[in-house]
């Protein structure tokens, strides 16, 4: 197979890379901190249903025929709580993943102009890593997409080169040595 040549960028080109990052960057799924709060509050609330019910019946003691009812119920809650918090921790990554699919479909099919496939390509590079807290995990493995998009290939290299110099993104599939594309067929 013959080494596809290399793609430049043009100064429109990379203003709509520019706009679709900035897009992203007002978009992007967030962490899971605003789940783990909520969760948080959820087995907080469940802890005081569980310590306060008895003095409530003090005070209404026709609640006693929802005692069994308020006792499951702060016991999910103080169980739950916790339990949907870690649960929560792919909701990020699940929005990057569906993300990366688009943008995949978009960059297997030439039939797309170039500004789709620019914005594409800058989906693709961005959301290659998510950060969750104190955890960064790979949303796919370029080796495994890039025989998906090999014809795209060097419009994906030339996006990531632009993002990697004016946005701190990290290198997906460019910095991998000469032979980088041994995996394509």
């Amino acid at each position: 197979m013959s080494t596809p040549r290399p793609e430049f960028l043009s100064d429109d080109d990379r203003a709509t890379v520019r706009d679709a990052r900035e897009e992203i960057e007002t978009a992007a799924p967030g962490t899971e901190a605003g789940y783990w709060v909520f969760f948080l509050a959820v087995a907080l609330l469940g802890l005081a249903l569980l310590v306060f019910w008895p003095r409530l019946l003090g005070v209404l003691p026709g609640a006693a025929f929802f005692t069994p009812f308020a006792m499951l119920a702060a016991v999910l809650m103080v169980l739950g709580g916790p339990a949907l918090g870690l649960a929560s921790r792919g909701l990020g990554g699940g929005a990057s993943a569906a993300a990366v699919e688009a943008a995949l479909r978009q960059l297997e099919s030439l039939e797309a102009d170039r500004e789709v496939r620019l914005r594409a390509a800058t989906l693709l590079v961005s959301y290659a890593f998510v950060s969750q807290g104190a955890t960064t995990t790979q949303t796919y493995k370029p080796d495994e997409v890039a025989p998906r998009v090999r014809r795209s290939l060097p419009l994906i290299e030339a996006v990531e080169e632009y993002l990697v110099a004016d946005f701190d993104v990290g290198q997906v599939f460019t910095g991998r040595g000469p032979d980088h594309r041994d995996f394509l067929p």
